[in-house]
Order: C-alpha cells, then sequence, then structure tokens
C-alpha cells in the first residue's frame, strides 16, 4: 500500500504510529479506533485548511480503516456503500495520479475479487491502480508487482490458471527489476505458482518448484518461519500424492 509523505503534527503522527502497530500486531478492533480518532482530528483540520496533502492523509486513512474493518468481517452495507462512493470525492479532491487513488482502486479490487466473486471488476480496477503506479515510472515498482500478484489470485479464486500464472510470473517480472531485488517477495510469488500447480494436479512441475523454493527459502528466512513450514508440507502433500509415503513423511514438521 502507499505510504504518507508527511503527518501534519506531531500527535497525529503518534496516533498513526500507534494505529499501524496495532494492525500489525493483528489487534483489529484497537486500530479500528485509533483510526476513527485519526479521521476525526483530519477532519478537524480539513476544516481549517484544506489542501492535497491533508485530503491525501485523510483518504488514506480511511483507506486502512476498510481494511482493517475488512480483516475482521466487521464491515456493515452502509460502510461498504460509503467506500465505493469514495472514488468521486477522491477525484474531486486529488490529482488524478495521487497514489492514494491507486491504494483506493487496489482495494476495490480485492473487495470485488474476494467479496463480491466479480472477476471483470477486480481486473478492471486492478488495471487502475496499475496506470497510477506506472505514472511514476520505476519508483513504485513494489506496487505494481503486488498488484499483479492480486490479480493472479483473482483469477485464481476463478479456477482460471492460465492467466493466474500469467499474473504471478508477470509479479516476479516486476520484482526482478527493485534495486535490492527483494527475493522474500520473489519467494511468495513462486510459492502461489507452485500451489496452482498443485491444484491442476502437476504434481511433478510442484515438487520441482516447491523444493527449490524451500532450498531458496533457508537462506533467506529464519528457522521456523511460517514460509519454510508451509513450503516443506506443500512438499509432503505432493510426495503423498505421488504415491511416496516414505518421502512425505521426511517432510512433516
Amino acid at each position: 500500500m502507499v505510504v504518507l509523505d508527511s503527518i501534519a503534527t506531531d500527535e497525529l503522527d503518534k496516533s498513526y504510529k500507534l494505529a499501524n502497530s496495532y494492525l500489525k500486531k493483528a489487534e483489529y478492533d484497537k486500530a479500528i479506533l485509533s483510526y476513527d480518532s485519526l479521521i476525526i482530528q483530519w477532519d478537524q483540520l480539513l476544516n481549517e485548511e484544506a489542501n492535497e496533502s491533508y485530503y491525501q492523509n485523510y483518504y488514506f486513512i480511511r483507506i486502512k480503516k476498510f481494511q482493517a474493518k475488512n480483516r475482521i468481517n466487521k464491515l456493515l452495507d452502509d460502510d461498504i456503500k460509503i467506500y465505493f462512493r469514495l472514488e468521486d470525492e477522491l477525484k474531486k479532491n486529488l490529482s488524478n495520479n495521487n497514489l492514494v487513488i491507486g491504494g483506493y482502486y487496489s482495494t476495490i479490487a480485492k473487495y470485488h475479487s474476494i467479496n463480491l466473486s466479480d472477476l471483470n471488476q477486480s481486473i478492471a480496477y486492478s488495471n487502475k491502480a496499475i496506470n497510477i503506479f506506472k505514472s511514476y515510472g520505476d519508483r513504485y515498482l513494489s506496487l505494481i508487482g503486488r498488484e499483479c500478484i492480486e490479480m493472479g489470485y483473482a483469477y485464481r479464486n476463478v479456477a482460471d490458471y492460465e492467466n493466474a500464472e500469467k499474473f504471478f510470473n508477470r509479479s516476479i517480472d516486476v520484482k526482478q527489476q527493485i534495486s535490492p531485488v527483494p527475493v522474500k517477495d520473489i519467494l511468495y510469488s513462486q510459492y502461489a505458482i507452485a500451489a496452482l500447480y498443485h491444484n491442476q494436479q502437476k504434481y511433478d512441475k510442484a515438487l520441482e518448484l516447491t523444493l527449490r523454493i524451500a532450498d531458496d527459502a533457508e537462506k533467506h528466512f529464519a528457522t521456523g518461519h511460517r514460509f519454510i513450514v508451509n513450503s516443506l508440507d506443500l512438499i509432503s502433500i505432493l510426495y503423498e500424492e505421488k504415491g511416496d509415503k516414505k518421502k512425505s513423511l521426511d517432510f512433516i514438521k
């Protein structure tokens, strides 16, 4: 997601960091309350002085609140209606290629995919987000790569495995252009492809890729990290699917 360029006051900065700390710790109820408080404070600032920087921060917080409520299924019908109507307001108060609009489109794309099972709208909004990110040149390749993998998941959710793999690979291509290369992020994209092969019962291709992923993961993740465990679990499952129970047991952690 997009990051704020600046915060108006030290008090708001502290409040924002506190809200984000709750979000990172998956304390979503506390995060939501903190974002509510921030929204009220930004409202007050906007009443005194309305400028694009303030609006950007204000809308960014509203996006974060929407994401937090969605994570714990606390979005009410009114929350969703108001959020979906926010696009016109964003266009009115922010410049055309403001990153916050790109972030908004990204959240709408994901909601269409996961909550509404609407692939066409999901892909349309993801493309809108990517177009904004691309307008900054190479500066936000990480956001483009992230959106590509979300598009891959959107296609996977409707069993369009060909397009899913295409966008998972596209996410890797984009991430490889970043300096330094985000190896961990690429491993996650590769794991998504391996899981896709498993879904299609392409066990040999899935196993070959997952063995390579697990080997690389040990160089970049701490021992016992969830990603390593998940990779080894998938290897175990794949060996069992192939009828090799002995090797399957070797990879159970």
